[in-house]
């Protein structure tokens, strides 16, 4: 085989050789170098496009951003609204336990003030008593020719005190004012005998048993 070759056997050159391209529709046969240029109308055709969906993107971005802020303000709201309740709770709980300290304090105080009370009635009725007791006591010891409630007498060598006299007269009475007054019930008399012991000497068929009774 010689060293020519057909037309048809030949290798493509990119350089020399074209590509006819049919337009759809058209019946016009293009190169593949006129194929290859865009016109300015499909340029902007797709400029057009790349712009909405940029133009989608940044819209969709947007949203996202003011999806998350909304949610970042809503998590705020709801932060603020959780330290808001909880400073409502521990002020009430502090009102409560304020409200609970001056009742027990005005509770306390009442109770110190009836007990003050009780103690000055029963102070008022003690010092009654008592000066009653000592004007029964005066008025026995003077018309017993006694000089006071707990001071002996003695008469014909016998010594006696005001608390046995009134024992012996069955005068339960006058026993209990001489014991108010400082007698002191174990005091004996010049025969040996405390008042108790006198009066159940003398006692008769219960005649000196309320004595007996206000010295035991």
């Amino acid at each position: 085989m010689g060293a020519s070759q057909c037309k048809g056997c030949r290798g493509a050159d990119p350089t020399t050789d074209t590509v006819k391209v049919n337009l759809a529709g058209s019946g016009t046969l293009l190169t593949d170098a006129e194929a290859g240029k865009t016109s300015p109308k499909v340029q902007t055709l797709d400029q057009a496009k790349i712009a909405e969906e940029e133009e989608r993107e940044r819209q969709r971005l947007e949203a996202e951003a003011a999806r998350a802020r909304e949610e970042e303000e809503r998590l705020l709201r709801e932060d603020e609204e959780k330290k808001r309740l909880a400073a409502e709770a521990k002020a009430e709980q502090e009102r409560l336990a304020k409200e609970e300290a001056e009742k027990k304090a005005k509770d306390a105080e009442a109770e110190a003030e009836a007990l003050r009370k009780k103690e000055e009635v029963q102070r008022q009725a003690e010092a009654k008593s008592l000066q009653e007791a000592q004007e029964v006591v005066n008025k026995f010891v003077k018309a017993k020719g006694f000089k006071g409630a707990t001071t002996p007498k003695t008469s014909m060598m016998k010594t006696t005190y005001p608390i046995h006299v009134a024992a012996s007269e069955k005068k339960a009475e006058v026993v209990i004012a001489l014991l108010r007054c400082g007698a002191d019930k174990t005091t004996k008399n010049s025969a040996g005998r405390t008042a108790l012991e006198l009066a159940q000497k003398l006692n008769n068929k219960g005649s000196h048993d309320a004595v007996i009774a206000a010295l035991q």
